[in-house]
This record gives C-alpha cells, sequence and structure tokens, in this order.
C-alpha cells in the first residue's frame, strides 16, 4: 500500500566538524526529521482485509531520504569499520555530499578491539566518485575511510516518533447487511480502551461509510474480509 503524507517538516541544524582535510575530516550539517502525519491506505485506493486486520490507520512517523545498502563493505585505517546490509538514513549533509548512518549502530575495531555505541554509515559524494565509510570520532568530527564495492539504490526511511498515537479501523465482519466496524487508538504500544468505539454500518442505507472525517466506499463485505475503496482518510484532528 503506498502512504499519503499530510504535512512534512525538516529541521537543519549545524554541527561544528572539524575542516582538517588531510586528516580526513568534513564538515557537515545534521538532518533531523519532524513527525509526519501518514495515512495507509492512501486516498483512491482499494484494498482489502481480513476479519480483525486494520481497514485504515494514521499515525505520525518521521520520514527522511535514505539509501538500501545491498551487501556489507568495510573501511579500514587507523581504524576499521563495518557497515551491513539494510537501509540506511539520511544522517546529515556536506556541500560535497550525504552522510547515510548504519542504524542502530556501525562495527568499529580499533587497536582490534570492538568499540560499542559508534556512529557511522556510508558517504555518497554528490558529484559522482567513490564513496566512503564514516565514524564520528567525537560528535565534532566525521573520520572518514576509503573502501570499495559499495552498491546501493535511493529509497525512504520510515522511523516512528516516541510513543506516536496511532488510531484505526478495524474490519469486525458483517451481519444481515450490517458492517461492523471497530475504532482504536493506541499510545506507543499501549492500547487506550477507553478511546474504542464499536461502530455499525446498514449496507442498505448506502455503501459509503464515515467516522471522523473518513470515507470508506464498500465494493465487497463477507463473514471473513471486505474489500473497500479510501475516498477520504480519518482526520487526526478529531
Amino acid at each position: 500500500m503506498r502512504s499519503t503524507i499530510v504535512a512534512i517538516t525538516a529541521v537543519m541544524l549545524t554541527v561544528s566538524t572539524s575542516a582538517d582535510a588531510a586528516g580526513g575530516f568534513k564538515r557537515f550539517e545534521r538532518v533531523y526529521a519532524s513527525p509526519q502525519v501518514i495515512t495507509t491506505p492512501d486516498v483512491g485506493e482499494e484494498a482489502e482485509v481480513e476479519v480483525g486486520q486494520t481497514m485504515l490507520a494514521v499515525e505520525p512517523l518521521e520520514l527522511l531520504p535514505a539509501i538500501r545498502l545491498k551487501t556489507k563493505v568495510t573501511g579500514k585505517s587507523s581504524f576499521r569499520i563495518v557497515v551491513s546490509p539494510g537501509v540506511l538514513p539520511l544522517k546529515g549533509r556536506s556541500p560535497d555530499g550525504d552522510f547515510y548512518q548504519q542504524e542502530p549502530r556501525a562495527e568499529l575495531y580499533t587497536f582490534g578491539l570492538a568499540q560499542p555505541d559508534a556512529n557511522g554509515g556510508v558517504f555518497i559524494p554528490s558529484g559522482g566518485g567513490n564513496p566512503q565509510l564514516y565514524w564520528e570520532a567525537d560528535p565534532s568530527k566525521a573520520l572518514m575511510v576509503d573502501t570499495q564495492g559499495v552498491e546501493f539504490e535511493l529509497t525512504t526511511a520510515r522511523q516512528k516518533s516516541d510513543r506516536p498515537l496511532r488510531r484505526e479501523l478495524v474490519y469486525s465482519g458483517v451481519s444481515k447487511g450490517v458492517v461492523q466496524i471497530l475504532y482504536r487508538e493506541f499510545l506507543g504500544d499501549l492500547a487506550r480502551p477507553a478511546f474504542s468505539q464499536e461502530l455499525a454500518y446498514d449496507l442498505t442505507d448506502g455503501d459509503e461509510l464515515g467516522y471522523r472525517g473518513a470515507r470508506l466506499k464498500v465494493i465487497k463485505a463477507t463473514n471473513t474480509g471486505i474489500r473497500f475503496k479510501v475516498m477520504r482518510p480519518l482526520d487526526p484532528s478529531r
């Protein structure tokens, strides 16, 4: 399913980083994403779910440009850093390229010993050229190291906000032409039972269902599942 971005905000915060190019350091601006309200599925999309599954959801997420690293890569100089395959979100920008960080941590070895809590990842030059690996030696320095065989593709990273409020419409079934839907909320991983509500819609009155701004057009409803089209999303302000 695709998703609708209702609001997007990005904040750029300058990081004072060493400019000693001879030492392999680069200046960059760290990138932070603000929460963005995401609705799934998208307006105009047809979807099908089974009884007990979510028909419609809205929640705040953080979206960042990212790369999908296809293979493990290693760089070595006075230290050795290993970056594993996966999605690396954008964490910083400089005039000559972008810094994509391994989540949760890169593997770093100094003097043959593993170093915990190492922030690092892949640097992609903006003008082409060979990618490098980097390690944030301290909060003000990104130490660069050459590597080979970096295979990646551009993508988007989705990260949950701290204790996000998620709202859902869940299909509960149909009986004698009456569709049953459960509205529920979660704060982080915790359900909010006081805000749950059982909803019933008689299809003889029409095939369009509405709740808190959402509009769903029922295509087919059975005891095992429902197929529908999203006409309007849940309004997160209601």
